[in-house]
This record gives C-alpha cells, structure tokens and sequence, in this order.
C-alpha cells in the first residue's frame, strides 16, 4: 500500500525538514510513503503545486496526514479529495504515533 504525505506547507519555513523527517519515520515504521515536496522547486504558483500533487495522490492508496493538516487549505483539500475516494486515512501525531481517522 502506497501511502500520500500532507500537511502545511504555506507560512511554515521549515516544512521541507518537517516532510523529510516524516517521511523517514513513515518508512522506518514500514509504510511506503509518496513526499510530494522530495523533488519539487520552489517558486511556482499554489494552484501549480496543487494540481501536480492531487495527480501524486492518486497514484496512492492512502493518505497521511501530518498534525498540522487543519491549518492547511491544500491538505485539507487532499484529504477531502481522499475520503471521497474512499481511501484509508491516518494522521501522524508530533510525538510519532499514528491514528485512524
């Protein structure tokens, strides 16, 4: 199972080290994880990014969310667009555990 990794992006400085590291422990704990960001560049519009990762996201079967996915519109966007696709969906808490949704 193939596992989409979301969560804010806008206004966070550090998300690029913040996807880094969840994406390490994701695979540490044996989920196989697409990171949206690994080889994108900055630069280009929200639009722009969004339409290149809900195409990401549906070469997957499952959605992770990181905590801070409510601050976000394009995750939510992800995570709406995966429960209408009926896909399993799990939050991954700051402190490394990870819950259903």
């Amino acid at each position: 199972m193939r596992w989409y990794l979301s969560g804010k992006i806008t206004g966070d400085d550090d998300y690029r080290i913040k996807f880094e590291k969840a994406e390490k422990l994701l695979t540490q704990k044996g989920y196989k994880v697409l990171n949206p960001i690994k080889h994108e560049k900055d630069g280009k519009s929200w639009i722009y990014y969004m339409k290149k990762d809900i195409k990401k996201l549906l070469k997957c079967d499952g959605i992770i969310l990181l905590e801070d996915y409510k601050q976000s519109k394009g995750a939510m966007l992800e995570k709406q667009t995966a429960e209408g696709l009926g896909y399993k969906i799990r939050v991954l808490l700051n402190n490394g555990n990870i819950i259903e949704v």
